[in-house]
Parts: structure tokens; sequence; C-alpha cells
């Protein structure tokens, strides 16, 4: 079962504008499932999950509450199974990323599997769509951006320690003080 290290989110906003794209095949992202991934750890056997909890339940990490939103796309781009929001690099999320390396790079083989690009999925879909479908999606993504729909911002509600089996997420620990806004 995958685990990684991840900003929660739960916005009601990012799910409304998740459920346009549904006439195009798309589910939006559940508000409970919301989420910025700032460290993918990968599947990891009982006895180094054990050792990494370990290793983070000691440390409770500050960071910025507030994120960024730059854009909306399609992820990934020969694919289109996403629709996601850019999120504005930042400094404390470099930072905080960099911590996390180095705490838990003793403990786990980081399965870091693409290079960091801050993003939020808003909706998804389990199969490629057709060229006229991705070209109305991308009319559809210009008439969002034009009339400024995306929000500008969004609230990290905690940074969590996540494990994911079959589409459920649960989370194993709390790595800052979750706010319930």
């Amino acid at each position: 079962m995958p685990i990684y290290i991840a900003g929660i989110v739960r916005d009601e906003r990012l799910y409304n504008l998740g459920k346009i794209f549904s006439v195009y095949g798309y589910e939006p992202v559940p508000i409970e499932k919301q989420h910025l991934t700032i460290l993918f750890i990968g599947d990891v056997d009982s006895y180094h999950r054990y050792l990494l909890l370990k290793r983070l339940s000691s440390k409770v990490f500050n960071h910025n509450r507030i994120l960024e939103l730059d854009g909306i796309e399609l992820l990934p781009q020969h694919k289109a199974t996403n629709i996601v929001l850019r999120v504005v690099p930042s400094e404390w999320l470099f930072s905080l990323r960099h911590q996390l390396k180095e705490l838990i790079g003793d403990v786990v083989a980081l399965n870091d599997r693409y290079s960091f690009y801050p993003h939020i999925t808003i909706a998804r879909r389990p199969r490629v769509p057709d060229e006229d479908t991705i070209e109305a999606i991308k009319n559809e993504i210009n008439r969002i951006v034009k009339k400024r729909i995306v929000p500008r911002t969004t609230i990290v509600k905690g940074i969590a320690v996540i494990e994911s089996f079959r589409g459920l997420q649960n989370i194993l620990l709390w790595l800052s003080e979750p706010i319930s806004t």
C-alpha cells in the first residue's frame, strides 16, 4: 500500500470546480481526498512502516497554511486523465520536502517517481479521452480561466502521512496540528 506525505486541503470550491468536468467523463475528487502530495514514499513493508511512523512521530512541522494557486491544466499531458490546479512553488514547500527527505531517507527507500510539480488533482478519469474530448476540455479550461473561476488560494488543513489502498485514504499520522475550518 503506497504511503505519501501530503498537505490536506478539503475545499468545497475545488470540488465544485472538478464537477464541471463530469460531462467529459471525469469524477471530481471528493473533498475528503483533496491533497497536495509533498513527498511520495511508495510501498513500504510493515517493519519499515513502523520505523517511518516512529521517526516522524517525534516531529511537529510548522508550515504555511495558505497555498497560492495559479492555473488549471490536464495532467499528465500525454494522457489527460487528471484535471489539476497548479500550486505556486514556495520556499516553505521545498524546505518541508527537503526536511522530510533528510529525516526519513535512512529509514525507507524513497520512491519519489516524478520531479516535484506542486498541484492538487480536482478531477480524474480512468481512461485516456479521445482527441475531440481533449480539445473540448482545453476549451473548457480556457473558459474557466477567462471567467476567473479558479480560486487564487486554498488552505492547508494540516500535513499528514497517508496510506492509500484501492481508492481509500487513511491518515496514519498528523505531522502538524490540523485545523478544522
